[in-house]
């Protein structure tokens, strides 16, 4: 009778609860179709996307994938890269097989580089790894073990046949965080023993002192650690895991909550963290149980997952009333999760050891046999596996020995060719290199003997060309009368060798032949100019009266300071020349002269050194002896101002010139007393 009253109650209870669970189905349909009805309302895609991951959190898993790739290509079009990786990761949960996996993470990398894309492809290969781990064999775990434990540091990016490229995308610290990941898993599934804690500890230390700042790894490495922690015994550990996920929990609900995800909760993961902490209950005090107890009554009022699961599974209460140390009402609890649950080895050695307990504590004699002979059977079957354990761990760490002597073998003869190529490399470099500086030296020196030659052939082609453009420019030709405004502005104008070159667009290696062709040009030009008119200007004069004219000239060119004085010849003669040209040109010789000397002071004399020759010997007082390599003073001799300033005889310029070339000037060097230049004139009647 009890027992059909009991099975009536169980139905009673399975159809509230199915009925419950409908109609909570119910309220979540009408709700996503009321914010579906909205979407079209909505004016922005970031309100939709709001709206969007509503009927996600509503949404079945199945429905799940469609709503998010939904979401993913509304952020896709705002440019919303966060969200995208956001969902991507939601996303995840949704999927069970590698390929799917491996989509989602190549979707990732598509995305612009940022530390939470990064952290994104790393979060989404720990998932694709523990649910791979569970399909390899214990050869091939064992040689991804060897191969991770002997690489050793931590630097080196974990790679396997499956993936070569497995963390590219990722910091040093990603790499070390994913290759303690994927030993812990690794090791989990083929050698549960102390090598597997060793990991688990630094994986542990890492995930609570890394800059990770995603919350999903955060959340998978807690999650994995309780679990792992759980299963081997070690309550103390699996709480404080368990601890760190709650602390993970509340920052993804304050971060969701920010969001406007009104439906996003996780009374689930709640409620499966204070089971895990409940069976951990020897971690525990009395007032963290009880408080941990009414949490989970509060969410199955809310959930009725959590509901149901508190009314059909046993697990909850078998391991509750031990913490509470009400043993008779655990017992019961505890038989039925031997026999309903199918429970791992080291969860049923525990399971057997709280129903020894509680059959001690009760004088349940016929339950402490019948869980003594079932706990010493696991015991062997666990011992055996211990063994085993122990043997893969030696075998293991003699593997990664072995692997570690071979590898070190081939780094130390992998270096010395390294150091012998390098040697061979640093010997041709240093030979390269000397070439190198002789040649560069070699092309220095040239090329500074080349800057100067050009320098100085420079200089005589813009003088050269001065001297054309005054000719062109200048107010004394045969039709100008006055001054021309823009003939002097044109005089000013930059026209160096270098500007013409670039404005004729001539490039650096034909400078030679521009030059020759420039001082060419020029000097024609300048050769022709007036040349059938320069005679009617030439004429016997005297040379008093030329000198005399020549200390006019020089007066009205200089100030009062200067004082100039003359030797004029006892014995007057003649010369065929033009007469203006010289006592003009002569005149601002002296006027550049007294600029020179100290004193101001300037003497001009003149001898007759030939028949058709005549020298006028110019002495500046105050300087030390003219030397040959004496600056030449009649370099500047023709001064624009001067000649713009003047009106008289029509090509006074091209006069001027042809007067030079019958004509030479230099240092006296045996003159002692001062400097001494001598101007020496060629008789014009003279000109072939």
């Amino acid at each position: 009778m009890i027992k059909k009253f009991s099975i009536l109650l169980i139905a009673l209870v399975a159809l509230a609860t199915a009925f419950a669970s409908q109609a909570d189905t119910e309220v979540k349909n009408n709700k996503i179709s009321e914010l579906r009805q909205t979407l079209p309302q909505l004016k922005s895609r970031k309100d939709s996307i709001k709206t969007l991951y509503n009927i996600f959190d509503l949404s079945t898993r199945k429905d799940q994938i469609t709503v998010g790739k939904e979401i993913y290509h509304v952020a896709e079009r705002e440019h919303d890269f966060n969200t995208q990786l956001d969902i991507l990761r939601l996303m995840s949960s949704c999927y069970g097989d590698s390929a799917s996996f491996q989509k989602i993470i190549d979707r990732a990398r598509t995305l612009p580089a940022s530390k939470e894309r990064d952290e994104t492809i790393l979060f989404l290969k720990m998932k694709r790894l523990s649910h791979d781990t569970h399909y390899l064999n214990d050869e091939k775990l064992q040689k991804q073990i060897v191969q991770i434990i002997a690489e050793g540091d931590p630097n080196n990016a974990v790679k396997t046949k499956k993936d070569k490229n497995e963390i590219i995308d990722y910091s040093k610290t990603h790499k070390q965080l994913f290759k303690l990941y994927t030993l812990v898993e690794y090791l989990r599934n083929d050698a549960p023993g102390d090598l597997l804690k060793e990991y688990l500890d630094q994986l542990m230390d890492m995930a609570n002192h890394s800059d990770i700042e995603l919350y999903a790894i955060r959340n998978i490495i807690y999650s994995e650690i309780a679990n792992i922690y759980s299963d081997v015994g070690d309550h103390e550990k699996a709480v404080e895991a368990d601890r760190m996920l709650l602390k993970v929990v509340e920052g993804l609900e304050e971060e969701y909550a920010e969001k406007g995800r009104n439906h996003r909760n996780y009374d689930i993961t709640r409620y499966t963290i204070y089971r895990r902490m409940l069976r951990n209950y020897p971690a525990l005090s009395q007032n963290e149980i009880d408080n941990l107890h009414q949490k989970c009554l509060a969410l199955a009022e809310k959930s009725t997952e959590v509901k149901s699961d508190l009314e059909k599974s046993p697990r909850y209460y078998a391991f509750y009333y031990m913490a509470k140390g009400d043993y008779n009402a655990a017992i019961p609890y505890l038989k039925d999760l031997l026999q309903k649950d199918k429970l791992a080895s080291q969860v049923r050695k525990q399971v057997l050891e709280n129903l020894v307990l509680a059959a001690e504590k009760t004088g349940d004699t016929k339950t402490r046999l019948e869980a003594l002979s079932q706990y010493n059977l696991i015991l062997e079957e666990l011992n055996k596996a211990q063994s085993s354990a122990k043997y893969k761990e030696l075998q293991i760490k003699y593997d990664v020995r072995d692997l570690k002597s071979r590898n070190s073998e081939l780094e130390l003869q992998a270096r010395n060719d390294e150091i012998n190529s390098e040697r061979r490399i640093m010997t041709f470099v240093l030979v390269a290199f000397i070439l190198l500086g002789l040649v560069l030296v070699a092309l220095l020196f040239y090329w500074g003997k080349y800057k100067r030659n050009a320098a100085k052939m420079g200089t005589i082609v813009d003088r050269i060309n001065s001297e054309r453009r005054r000719i062109r420019n200048s107010i004394y030709n045969d039709s100008a009368d006055r001054l021309d405004p823009l003939a002097e502005a044109e005089i000013d104008t930059d026209q160096s060798w270098q500007s013409r070159m670039k404005k004729e667009g001539i490039r650096i290696d034909a400078v030679s032949t521009f030059m020759t062709e420039s001082i060419v040009n020029d000097l024609l030009y300048i050769a022709s100019f007036g040349r059938d008119n320069r005679k009617k200007f030439i004429q016997d004069s005297s040379v008093d009266s030329i000198m005399r004219r020549i200390l006019h000239n020089a007066r009205e060119l200089t100030d009062e300071k200067s004082r100039f004085s003359f030797e004029y010849p006892d014995d007057d003669y003649t010369i065929f020349t033009d007469s203006e040209c010289l006592s003009v040109l002569l005149g601002h010789v002296l006027a550049i002269a007294s600029e020179y000397s100290p004193t101001r002071s300037v003497n001009l004399s003149s001898r007759k050194t030939g028949e058709h020759t005549v020298d006028f010997v110019i002495t500046i007082e105050g300087l030390k002896g003219a030397t040959p390599n004496d600056p030449n003073i009649l370099e500047n001799f023709i001064r624009a101002n001067n000649i713009f300033a003047r009106q008289g005889s029509g090509l006074f310029i091209c006069r001027m010139i042809t007067l030079l070339l019958h004509s030479s000037h230099y240092p006296d060097t045996t003159y002692t007393e001062g400097a001494r230049y001598i101007f020496s004139l060629t008789d014009d009647s003279h000109d072939s």
